[in-house]
């Protein structure tokens, strides 16, 4: 650890590590397909979450596959800005079998 009891991105995903299990692991996003597993896990995880369909605003009728389709564009969208809006962040990815399964931005 660093003086001043700060640790480096380095000891964090080291230290992250220590506690996964099942042979998954923790790393920076270092690549275009890391982000995009990124985005596309939270686009995912996302997509019935009662605010972020409020915010789709659907008409009554719009069909479950309509709503699905938009409901991930949308969410593709807005966590691509999420990972340029904030200077300094951490962005993390867990992967399982080399593929993201979970993302985190740990914004100072």
């Amino acid at each position: 650890m660093k003086g001043g009891g700060k640790l480096s991105k380095t000891e964090l995903v080291q230290a992250l590590n220590t506690n996964i299990i099942n042979g998954s692991s923790v790393s920076l996003i270092s690549s275009d397909a890391d982000k995009k597993g990124a985005v596309e896990t939270l686009a995912d995880a996302f997509k019935e979450d009662p605010y972020f369909v409020w915010v789709a605003d659907f008409q009554q009728g719009t069909t479950a596959a309509d709503k699905e389709r938009t409901m991930i564009k949308m969410n593709k969208n807005l966590f691509n800005v999420s990972f340029h809006a904030y200077p300094g962040q951490l962005p993390l990815v867990i992967k399982e079998n080399n593929q993201v399964v979970a993302s985190m931005n740990i914004c100072p």
